[in-house]
Order: structure tokens, then sequence, then C-alpha cells
């Protein structure tokens, strides 16, 4: 097993988090993982053509698309609340989707990372702790990581993310 430089470890009122356990030197490998969970984020892919909830969902949003109440094409942040609900719902049914195809110690690892979303710990779902976890790629995927996911995320990070392939 490859030991790398960092564990999990109980951070003062923030949770678990990842701490180096020496110094990183430029360009060091700290974390080679393969994602949890792969979840394809556009409402328009197979499993959410799929889905009634999800048809249902963005039916909505083509409907206040079509009466002007919405454009499509305005930034993210002037979206009625309505549209983020509608698609924070898709992306809630797909990541119920992705949690039920994992083996039993996959989702415990899925349960185990923080849900922002969740009241208390009781309340936790896989599609609030998708939204609070996942690392996106150009793919429009968002992609959940046992480890990886317990990063601290930042604007002006001093470590890259690269992905060797097709799959997180």
């Amino acid at each position: 097993m490859t030991s790398y430089p960092m564990k999990i470890a109980k951070l003062a009122g923030k949770g678990l988090g990842v701490l180096a356990t020496r110094a990183l030197r430029p360009g060091q490998l700290i974390l080679r993982e393969h994602p949890l969970a792969r979840v394809d984020k556009s409402p328009g892919s197979p499993e959410s053509r799929a889905n009634p909830t999800c048809r249902k969902l963005m039916g909505r949003v083509t409907d206040m698309a079509k009466t002007g109440r919405f454009d499509p094409r305005s930034d993210f942040g002037e979206w009625p609340r309505e549209v983020v609900s509608c698609f924070e719902g898709i992306l809630d049914e797909q990541s119920n989707a992705a949690f039920e195809r994992l083996d039993e110690e996959g989702r415990r690892k899925w349960m185990e990372l923080c849900d922002v979303h969740a009241e208390d710990e009781t309340r936790k779902t896989p599609g609030g702790i998708l939204r609070t976890n996942a690392i996106d790629d150009a793919t429009n995927h968002a992609n959940l990581y046992a480890t990886l996911s317990r990063m601290n995320h930042s604007c002006a990070p001093n470590a890259v993310r690269m992905s060797a392939d097709e799959v997180g």
C-alpha cells in the first residue's frame, strides 16, 4: 500500500479534514484516488431523462423559460430560487441513483462525508453530501471522493488536482 504524506484528522470545529504529515515538495504526489461516484450533472443526461422526477423538474424549468420568468443564458446568481431548487432536485435524484449503485462500503464512505445542507448528522442525504463535497471535472460530472473530498477547497489553492483519465 502506498504511503501518502497526509492523514485524515479531526479539526477543531470543522469535523474531519486532511493534514500533511511531512513537508511537501513542489510537484510531489499527495494522493491518488478514484472517485466513489461520478454523477453526470447534465439535466439532459440519459439517467435524468429516464427518471420521472427529473423530467418533471426539468419541465418546470422549461416552462419558466418559455414564459419569460427565467433566462437560461443569465448568470447563475440571477436565476430564480425555484429554478435553483429544480436543479438541486435533479442533482439529488442523480445522487440517489449513484448512491444506490454502490456496495455497502461505498455507501458507508459516502455517508461519512459532511452535508452542510442537513440540519444535523441524522438528516444527511446523498444529494446534500454530493453538493457539499463533489469536485467537478471538465465533462460536467461531479466526482465524490472518500479522501480528496475532505481536503480544503480554496480559491487560491497551493495544490492542484489532476485527472489521469475520464473517471474523475
